[in-house]
């Protein structure tokens, strides 16, 4: 519980800015009724009272509230405030409250930001060198305050950068780390595509094969000549349509290029082409409708992923019974888009189970957009059926 509170704390910057800034003002608080104030006293230029340094302090600790959203805001504020206090002799509480601003102005700043802070930083660093070397020294305690001061900025300034580099770092090894997935994936969808082609060009030859052997006869069936060429020009056709893929899954560049989806009626369209002859893919109700408004509103990537998710589980559905293939398709407000193919005849004979490479292919496939198999198996009456749960933005959740 603790870990998703703090989770929790660090996606709302405002949220946690305003908790450090209440600790920050309590702290205060404490050490100025514990009389830690006037630590500079011999430098003050204005003789006040106690109370008077919970003015400084509570206005450091409103700028605090910006310290992650705008950090140079809340620096600026920080250190005007921090000279009010000074004028007065100084207090322990503010200058802590300053090097916290000094450390996030650091690690939260831009680029840019950071580059104008080093910039005033050496203009300052180089102005003081100046002032003590030139000054005549009547006293050491101005030499001493400006020493104390430099450690009192530098010190937050190295621990921020620190954490900055730190970060910079991790962020890179995320990216890294996330190309090298990306280009893992792409592989397994190659080599899956790649044997989906070689599939389909074999089925075609077989077709071809047996109409040669129909032609042969003295008396050839038309119809079965027919059939078995519109087969093998099925299998010729669904090869090119995944070669095509499989080229643009390869020469997609990491990260920048997405393969060019085909239009998407075409692709539902050819899941009819996967289930045998003699058979046929239906949609229940409106799922067809459904369907293709919610692969519509998904990004290209996703798109393509589910896509081939169905391909694989129509495959299995016809490979694992004698029926025709159903696809049910609706929207639950509570989790998303749930599909479910299914084949309701068991087959005539036993069929083997297989290796079951495919179905964990597509796992993993739907697992890489946040999507889930539920399951993919026969059922009691010895059908075969496959459930899907695709997550979708809440403005995309209706029931249908």
């Amino acid at each position: 519980m603790v870990a998703r509170w703090w989770r929790a704390l660090e996606a709302n910057p405002g949220r946690r800015d305003l908790i450090v800034a209440g600790c920050w003002l309590l702290l205060g608080l404490l050490l100025t009724s514990a009389g830690i104030v006037r630590l500079w006293a011999s430098l003050a230029v204005v003789a006040v009272p106690n109370w008077a340094f919970v003015l400084p302090l509570v206005g450091i600790c409103g700028a605090t509230i910006l310290r992650s959203r705008k950090p140079l805001v809340a620096l600026g504020l920080g250190v005007a405030l921090t000279v009010v206090d000074l004028s007065f002799g100084g207090s322990l509480a503010v200058i802590f409250i300053l090097t916290d601003l000094i450390y996030a102005a650091v690690k939260y700043g831009s680029e840019r930001a950071i580059r104008v802070l080093l910039g005033c930083g050496i203009g300052c660093a180089v102005v003081l060198g100046a002032v003590l070397i030139w000054s005549p020294l009547h006293d050491t305690t101005v030499p001493i305050f400006w020493v104390q001061w430099v450690l009192i900025v530098a010190v937050p300034a190295m621990w921020g950068w620190s954490v900055r580099s730190e970060r910079m770092r991790t962020r890179s090894e995320m990216a890294r780390q996330h190309v090298l997935s990306a280009r893992q994936l792409r592989g397994r969808i190659a080599h899956d595509l790649h044997d989906l082609v070689a599939n389909q060009i074999a089925v075609a030859g077989l077709h071809v094969e047996a109409a040669k052997l129909v032609a042969a006869r003295d008396t050839p069936n038309t119809a079965t000549l027919m059939r078995s060429l519109e087969q093998a020009k099925r299998g010729t056709d669904e090869a090119h349509h995944e070669l095509r893929h499989l080229i643009a899954v390869l020469s997609a560049v990491d990260g920048l290029d997405e393969p060019e989806a085909p239009a998407l009626v075409d692709e539902l369209r050819e899941l009819a082409r996967l289930v045998p002859s003699g058979r046929a893919l239906e949609y229940s109700g409106e799922s067809d409708k459904i369907l293709r408004e919610a692969l519509s509103n998904a990004p290209p990537s996703h798109q393509q992923v589910l896509l081939r998710a169905l391909q694989e589980l129509v495959v299995n559905a016809a490979k694992h019974g004698s029926g025709d293939v159903q696809i049910h398709a609706h929207i639950e407000p509570s989790d998303g888009l749930h599909i479910s193919v299914a084949n309701d005849v068991p087959p005539k004979r036993s069929s083997a189970l297989g290796s079951g490479l495919g179905i964990r292919g597509t796992e993993l496939l739907l697992g890489s957009i946040g999507a889930r198999l539920e399951s993919a198996a026969r059922d009691r009456q010895g059908g075969w059926c496959a459930n899907i749960v695709v997550p979708l933005p809440r403005t995309n959740r209706r029931t249908v």
